[in-house]
């Protein structure tokens, strides 16, 4: 899904103020700003904002709460529009080098 920025769009504290129209995904201006490396990519900004929330939390002047409401709400606006992976990554495997953390022998 491509992604553009409308400066006639406006944030609220945890909503990024985002609509959908043609199958692009068109969010306010300022968050253009907050990340300005986007590419046009709706999967990049929806890691940006899960990756550097400090970015955006600066920028609009949010918490990490607010935040989190609006990645939310974009979240459950996208449902059936981008791949689950995207909207919802599995966590990354723990793994374990070296030392047992449970104590012991590994061999």
């Amino acid at each position: 899904m491509r992604l553009e920025f409308d400066a006639d769009l406006k944030i609220q504290k945890g909503d990024f103020g985002a609509v959908i129209k043609d199958g692009i995904l068109i969010l306010p201006a300022v968050l253009e700003q907050a990340y300005p490396h986007m590419q046009g990519s709706v999967a990049v900004f929806i890691s940006s904002i899960r990756t550097f929330p400090s970015t955006y939390i600066a920028t609009l002047g949010w918490t990490l709460e607010e935040l989190a409401e609006a990645d939310k709400k974009l979240t459950l606006m996208l449902e059936g529009k981008l791949p689950e992976i995207i909207l919802h990554p599995q966590p990354p495997t723990r793994r374990t080098y070296g030392v047992n953390p449970r104590g012991g022998s590994r061999g």
